[in-house]
């Protein structure tokens, strides 16, 4: 039903195509090396920080002794960081230019690194609004990026960029499930590996 009504009451866009080409279009996507250059980064970043913020739950609940609604409560700060960071995201953008990312990638390090070192509520909480903060900035510079990579083809690029935004999600689960099972769940949220994925995010 809710599909019907969006159908419905929100406008087309007028087609970039006249005939659609599902294998012309994905053709040109692969063969260009900037645009895979970038969704392979977007890859990196699923898997590194999707991969691993789906046990912050765990972690918290770990490192407290909290029952479930309030590690809930807790990991609601970065849903309000998300909001916030998307609020303020084009106006930093603007402000810092190519430091923006760098920006960006470094509060991410610092927020996953107090997280995964202090058991103290508040610095938990502060952490994971930074960390909300610094993920939307990152991952909407990202989307912006392939964008302007197929400027003329941008529905492919936004589904090659979410199908590898979540596989990249999948496959850190599943290996940092294998972690956790062998050496523990604070062992996935080393800082060197967030600090990887800024040091890519700079050669954008």
């Amino acid at each position: 039903m809710l599909s019907i009504i969006i159908f419905k009451v929100l406008e087309r866009d007028t087609p970039v195509v006249k005939k659609l080409s599902i294998f012309s279009a994905y053709k040109s996507a692969l063969t260009n090396y900037r645009f895979m250059r970038t969704v392979t980064l977007i890859l990196l970043v699923g898997f590194t920080v999707l991969g691993s913020f789906t046990y912050s739950g765990k972690l918290i609940q770990e490192v407290t002794g909290f029952n479930v609604l309030i590690v809930g409560l807790i990991l609601s700060a970065f849903g309000i960081g998300t909001i916030f960071g998307g609020r303020v995201a084009p106006k930093l953008r603007k402000k810092l230019g190519y430091k923006f990312l760098l920006s960006a990638g470094a509060v991410g390090s610092i927020s996953l690194f107090l997280l995964s070192s202090s058991k103290n509520v508040l610095v938990l909480v502060i952490s994971l609004l930074f960390f909300g903060i610094s993920i939307i900035c990152l991952q909407s510079t990202l989307l912006l990026v392939v964008q302007e990579k197929l400027s003329k083809m941008k529905g492919t690029a936004m589904s090659m960029a979410s199908f590898n935004l979540f596989v990249g999600g999948a496959l850190g689960t599943s290996v940092n499930g294998v972690v956790i099972r062998s050496y523990g769940v604070i062992r996935i949220y080393y800082f060197r590996n967030w600090n990887s994925i800024v040091h890519i995010c700079c050669k954008i």
